[in-house]
């Protein structure tokens, strides 16, 4: 077959073009906060996926803690715009007045009938560009009970909610007809975290102090790497139409751990034997309903991901927690700077009555 010259060269041309075309998305982002991290990972993950980004970021953010401290190194491919997030918020004004986006991230709304928040959904609802609007919410706001949850762990997106504020965004969001999805991760840990759930284990094996664990300790957690939540929530942006379908997607990973495991990681990391430490293991309801500084609930309580590889297509998480550890401990020592002069009043009030 002969060579058709023209033909090659005109598909390599529209080769170049296709390449070139970007989508555009918009990060609303928090101060910091448990979810703080993620606006920032999540414009890293939609860059790999030749997005444009841009992130409209509350002013009220601290600009020498992470991970907004790393903006300036880290996302230099990103248009980062400060903005006051109060009554007078007017997205019109922020953009340039030709903007248009495919792809709306909101990783900060919460009560829609509260400035800005109210803002934001006006803004959506006007832009007729507009694939979707992805709500980051919380996992906070599930109900679980005995009952609920005897076959229903990991709890799935039907569980019982409580009416939380991000649950009052999800249903002002449903009733405007516009594409969206609401994606609800829990416990993060990971690079520029905002939140550190395992420090209550470090500050205490470093101050020689007992961990107070209530149950029995084989209680299951998802504690999630930050990326893989970021990976999965930016996933939506190449399945909108079943992203849109489903609309609540958990974000958790799928390698469950125990709080006894938890503690023993932790523990092994650091360089501290088990004999060097001790567990008081005790029951909340003996102690008034008390779990001191804990970070966990007293129960079960835990999603995974597995909607989102069903519907989305997401390739499930990257990152395992043990392999983790030893930078989440690094970075825990350079942030603690060996100090250890914590408040462990709510640790005594549950020994006392025990």
């Amino acid at each position: 077959m002969a060579f058709n010259t023209f033909a090659f060269f005109f598909a390599l041309t529209l080769l170049g073009q296709s390449s070139s075309l970007k989508l555009n998305s918009l990060i609303l982002q928090n101060k910091g906060g448990g979810h703080g991290e993620i606006g920032f990972h999540l414009a890293k993950s939609l860059l790999r996926k030749n997005h444009a980004v841009t992130i409209i970021q509350d002013d009220a953010c601290k600009a020498s803690q992470q991970p907004f401290a790393s903006y300036g190194q880290e996302l230099k491919d990103v248009t980062i715009i400060q903005a006051e997030f109060g009554e007078t918020l007017n997205m019109e004004s922020l953009l340039p007045p030709s903007s248009t986006f495919d792809f709306v991230f909101d990783n900060v709304s919460k009560n829609p009938s509260s400035p800005p928040f109210s803002s934001f959904l006006s803004y959506a609802g006007s832009s007729p560009s507009l694939k979707l609007y992805a709500f980051v919410s919380s996992a906070g706001m599930y109900l679980p009970t005995p009952e609920n949850t005897k076959n229903n762990l990991p709890m799935s997106e039907s569980t019982d909610v409580k009416d939380s504020d991000q649950r009052k965004f999800e249903m002002a969001l449903s009733k405007l007809q516009l594409p969206f999805v609401s994606f609800r991760p829990q416990y993060m840990y990971g690079p520029n975290a905002n939140k550190f759930y395992l420090d209550w284990v470090w500050d205490r094996l470093a101050a020689n102090k007992p961990l107070l664990v209530p149950g029995d300790g084989n209680q299951f957690v998802s504690l999630s790497n930050c990326i893989d939540v970021a990976d999965l929530i930016s996933s939506a942006s190449d399945n909108v139409e079943a992203a849109t379908a489903t609309g609540i997607f958990n974000c958790g990973t799928t390698n469950l751990v125990s709080y006894n495991e938890v503690i023993k990681m932790c523990a092994e990391v650091a360089g501290i034997a088990e004999s060097d430490y001790s567990i008081v293991k005790y029951s909340v309801e003996a102690v008034g309903g008390k779990k001191g500084n804990f970070p966990f609930r007293p129960t079960s309580f835990y999603v995974t991901g597995e909607l989102a590889k069903e519907k989305l297509g997401w390739s499930g998480p990257s990152h395992e927690l043990q392999r983790d550890l030893p930078f989440v401990y690094n970075e825990w020592k350079a942030r603690k700077g060996g100090s250890n002069d914590l408040d462990y009043e709510a640790d005594q009030e549950i020994l006392d009555l025990l």
